[in-house]
């Protein structure tokens, strides 16, 4: 005899275990209880194998849930549901029937609609023995299966909306967890701050700077040096203060005089008379040779005698002259000559650069002085070097102007190439010197030297230094300050991890400390991070430093 079962499905039953129980369950009609948000039969390859084997072992089924996200589901397999166990049983609607199976409409002649889930049994004596019902016509029948058709639908859910919703879940959680490394192992950072008890060690030193060295040599002392050059080309301006005449020159004729010698002189194109009133000269146009003179009773009773052109040495008016004994530059006072008129100077004045007005340019260019030159050459050394201020050097060409003396012009300049030199030494090379020194005069197990003193360092020459050497000797002055040995590096591993207080405890508690300064960042930030990101600084005391 055909009975129905109900069969209570747990929420961990796979499709496996459903249709076991459907395989041992005798009842020809079986209602499923389903648990809240079952989700092994939203797969529609599930539904629809549940549907077959159901159909294979001759079995109605039918699906009590509330969910309504199985309805499509359970609608295109063909599969009955029904909210609870007292409702009646209907397939629910779905939009494509060509995906049901073994349906149509959603009736089933062996499942009785019009009885509940509860009522339902296959075994038409059960069926008699129920409470007659009064007949229903084929149309209302209709209407009610229309009824529950249109009761059964629902809104199918839009699956591309809910996969974009899990996708963006996912990549916001994937962002908290970028975000929340980054704010607890990449953003923390450790600043640490130690005032140590200090004590000052003034360190003299006498050392050599070699430019030409390949490597430093502590045993002698000697470290490397580097050299940094500017060329600039220098020039002073200057305003032109002479004055010369460029107008035209005098001209005329000199007769020479001969009572040297009864022998012919020769004078040279080229040759100076100078006029012995008033000193001005006149230079002959041409060679002449002059013919000895007569001499009798001892004396030149007749010169010899021969003219010659002359032109005034400079122009200007005052150079036209009257008739007048010259002097003749290179000859004996016995020969002389005499001039007549002196004619067509013309006087026109215009200023000129003087030797004076170059002397003074000079002067000044040799004397000028580069304020920024020293800032300049620092600049271009790397980072980290200690400058020898008493290396610097500077040499020039010969100063060159730009009009020369007794051009004509009102202002004029001159030049010269300057050449710019200063010589440095890497701190780390300065640094070996001074503690090489310092380590001398502390106990080096139980000190360590906290600061050397480099950036103080005052350097001056020896006695012994030879300029002409090419190395520089010269003496280094500077306190450093030692303290407790830190090793900075293995305190800040041991620091890593702690908290604020546990870490300020750890540090304090080493001799020698006097005071911490702990700075952590950013304010989320609770403990000290990783070593790589802990930075300790060894603090010496402004009254130390005085």
């Amino acid at each position: 005899m055909s009975k129905k079962d109900v069969l209570y499905i747990d929420s961990d039953d796979d499709i496996t275990s459903v249709i076991d129980k459907m395989s041992n369950s005798n009842g020809n009609i079986l209602a499923l209880v389903l648990p809240k948000k079952y989700s092994v039969l939203k797969s529609s390859v599930n539904m629809k194998l549940l549907k077959k084997t159901a159909d294979k072992s001759k079995k109605k089924i039918v699906l009590i849930t509330k969910d309504d996200s199985l309805l499509p589901l359970a609608g295109s397999a063909g599969v009955f549901v029904a909210p609870t166990l007292k409702s009646r049983p209907a397939v629910p609607s779905f939009d494509d029937p060509t995906e049901r199976e073994d349906v149509v409409d959603g009736e089933d002649p062996d499942l009785d609609q019009e009885a509940s889930v509860e009522d339902l049994s296959a075994d038409p004596d059960a069926k008699a023995k129920k409470e007659k019902k009064p007949s229903t016509s084929s149309s209302d029948r209709s209407a009610k299966i229309k009824s529950i058709k249109e009761a059964s639908k629902i809104k199918v859910p839009n699956f591309d909306r809910f996969r974009l919703r899990i996708v963006l879940a996912v990549l916001g959680v994937i962002g908290l967890g970028v975000g929340w490394y980054f704010a607890f192992y990449v953003v923390p950072k450790a600043n640490v701050v130690i005032q140590a008890q200090t004590s000052r060690v003034a360190t003299e030193v006498e050392f050599t700077v070699d430019p030409a060295a390949e490597a430093d040599d502590l045993e002698t002392n000697t470290v490397t040096g580097q050299i940094q050059e500017i060329s600039k080309t220098v020039t002073e301006r200057f305003d032109a203060t002479g004055e010369k005449d460029v107008g035209q020159k005098a001209s005329g004729i000199i007769t020479v005089q001969n009572c040297d010698s009864d022998s012919s002189v020769t004078l040279e194109a080229g040759t100076t008379f100078t006029d012995n009133t008033t000193g001005f000269n006149f230079v002959s146009s041409a060679a002449v040779t002059v013919p000895g003179g007569s001499f009798s009773g001892g004396g030149c009773s007749t010169p010899g005698e021969e003219d010659v052109n002359v032109v005034a040495a400079e122009s200007g008016d005052t150079r036209n002259l009257s008739p007048r004994g010259y002097t003749i530059a290179g000859q004996s006072s016995f020969i002389t000559g005499f001039g007549g008129n002196m004619s067509g100077g013309t006087s026109e004045i215009v200023t000129v650069v003087s030797a004076d007005d170059l002397n003074k340019a000079q002067t000044l260019l040799l004397e000028k002085t580069d304020e920024n030159i020293r800032a300049e050459l620092a600049a271009l050394f790397p980072q980290g070097t200690v400058i020898i201020d008493e290396s610097f050097a500077q040499t020039n060409t010969a100063p060159k102007p730009s009009i020369e003396v007794d051009e004509e012009a009102t202002e004029a300049s001159v030049s010269a190439q300057f050449t710019y030199s200063i010589i440095g030494v890497s701190e780390e090379s300065m640094s070996a010197i001074l503690e090489q020194k310092q380590r001398e005069m502390v106990d080096s197990e139980t000190q360590g030297i906290l600061d050397n003193g480099v950036s103080r360092v005052e350097l001056t020459l020896a006695e012994a230094h030879d300029a002409a050497s090419g190395v520089w000797l010269l003496n280094g002055s500077t306190d450093g300050f030692v303290g407790p040995e830190i090793n900075v590096d293995q305190l800040a591993e041991e620091i890593s991890g702690k908290r604020f207080s546990e870490a300020v405890d750890l540090i304090k508690s080493r001799p020698g400390i006097s005071e911490v300064d702990l700075e952590l960042t950013p304010f989320w930030v609770f403990s000290v991070p990783s070593a790589d990101k802990t930075t300790i600084t060894i603090e010496i005391s402004d009254n130390n430093l005085q």
